[in-house]
């Protein structure tokens, strides 16, 4: 919280900070993901709760350590209106979680989460990239968005997982999965627990199944 992102780059033995290209003021970074294939970075930043004055400036940071670049890019220019949204809004004051499938040539292609916050009603869910940040579109709403999963098997399938709000009663949350790239969503109702859903989880040892976490309900595990 506040600071930003220290690196080792000597098995941990001494520590440095790497903020070049992020902005300045208190800094929540939720995420870091390294692409295994090269080495390169992406962080989340998200919004300087509970201020939230940095929301042009939150998303996902790319850092290319492949080409020995110290200075961090944010992959985000546009960032499109939701359709049927209500005018007037801004957008992204919390993203929450980004999924990238390192296993494919495709590093265009981003999903991110956000989380609604500081007012911004019905503006948030799960948004897609596939020209690498510039510009996204939202492809699920969802009121507290906190989790998104790539199916390793088939990059298609996405697996996104929101809380609701006041015992249940408010807030488009639970349990998303989609087969067809974010066009259509399926909530999995077969579940006994709807609420606080935290993630989802594809089974390495048999893709048929899936962990589902959660926010003081333990994990559950069964048919995807």
């Amino acid at each position: 919280h506040q600071t930003g992102i220290i690196r080792s780059i000597d098995d941990g033995e001494t520590w440095n900070y790497i903020n070049s290209g992020l902005p300045n003021g208190d800094k929540i970074i939720p995420q870091i993901e390294v692409n295994p294939n090269n080495g390169n970075v992406y962080a989340l930043l998200t919004g300087n709760a509970p201020s939230f004055t940095n929301n042009l400036e939150t998303g996902i940071y790319f850092l290319d350590v492949e080409n020995g670049s110290t200075e961090w890019e944010l992959l985000r220019v546009d960032v499109n209106y939701p359709d049927l949204a209500d005018p007037g809004y801004q957008l992204w004051f919390y993203p929450t979680a980004f999924a990238i499938d390192f296993s494919s040539n495709d590093q265009d292609t981003i999903w991110l989460a956000d989380y609604e916050n500081n007012q911004n009603w019905l503006m948030t869910g799960v948004w897609k990239t596939t020209d690498r940040g510039q510009t996204w579109d939202r492809k699920l709403q969802m009121t507290h968005a906190v989790g998104l999963t790539i199916d390793p098997q088939d990059a298609n399938k996405v697996y996104a997982a929101g809380s609701f709000w006041l015992n249940n009663s408010w807030g488009n949350g639970g349990q998303y999965r989609t087969e067809d790239g974010g066009e259509t969503w399926i909530k999995n109702m077969k579940s006994p627990l709807q609420a606080n859903a935290r993630n989802a989880t594809v089974d390495p040892l048999n893709n048929d199944k899936v962990f589902y976490t959660y926010f003081g309900g333990g994990i559950l595990y069964g048919d995807k």
